[in-house]
């Protein structure tokens, strides 16, 4: 079953507030601003399956950095795929960064610092997250950090079905049973692992592009990504 919790039941005053806390128990400590705080609006719900566990967001806009002490405080050691359903994001991580639409997916690591900004348009932003253990991904580190922070399309192939599967998760988790959902959280393991080692495999045979920085977790980024100012996702 989804656990909900929802803003409107909180005090408008102490709804912005009361995401961060939200953000920060559900995925990792994160430093949280927004222009709509004023009157900011969010639900949020997660799914236990087992081996993964899957979180849904809707709210207002927010641009979010995890640094290193932030890194410091809190670490899940997880990979985070998020399918974004609704509005738009810019998301930037170990030197790369994308700008997403709705069906796109982004991978981040909870351990490496992150800058990005999700705008809602006149109504919230969506999208659900699976967490993954790192230690759960058959793929070597040093091999998934190529994805970091770029795009992974979902309008075809391993992305596709990874994509759907996880808006069904979305949509039907609720009317599974305890144990179905124990073998769903295997099974968002399984084709994670396959889309991502897909992506990796057409990376390696795309043209060279400029080395992405290097991750180190919990280090100061590098002064592209600490220097700039979150960019705004394309209209």
């Amino acid at each position: 079953m989804w656990t909900k919790v929802s803003a409107a039941a909180v005090p408008a005053v102490e709804r912005f507030e009361w995401f961060n806390d939200v953000v920060a128990s559900a995925l990792m400590p994160t430093a949280l601003s927004s222009e709509r705080s004023a009157d900011f609006q969010a639900e949020a719900a997660v799914l236990d399956i087992g081996a993964a566990q899957v979180s849904s967001f809707e709210y207002s806009h927010v641009r979010s950095r995890r640094t290193p002490a932030l890194i410091r405080r809190g670490d899940p050691e997880q990979y985070q795929l998020a399918l974004l359903t609704r509005g738009r994001m810019w998301m930037s991580q170990c030197g790369s960064d994308a700008e997403l639409a709705p069906g796109d997916m982004i991978l981040w690591d909870t351990s490496h610092p992150f800058e990005a900004d999700c705008r809602a348009g006149n109504g919230t932003l969506r999208a659900l997250v699976v967490q993954l253990p790192r230690t759960a991904l058959p793929l070597r580190a040093g091999r998934i950090d190529t994805l970091l922070g770029r795009r992974i399309g979902a309008d075809s192939g391993m992305g596709a079905v990874l994509a759907r599967f996880i808006a069904s998760l979305g949509a039907h988790g609720s009317e599974c049973a305890p144990q179905e959902l124990r073998r769903m959280g295997t099974v968002a393991i399984e084709l994670a692992a396959a889309c991502l080692a897909q992506r990796i495999d057409a990376y390696g045979n795309s043209p060279p592009r400029p080395a992405p920085a290097p991750c180190a977790s919990g280090s100061t980024p590098s002064s592209s990504t600490t220097s700039a100012t979150p960019r705004s996702p394309r209209a």
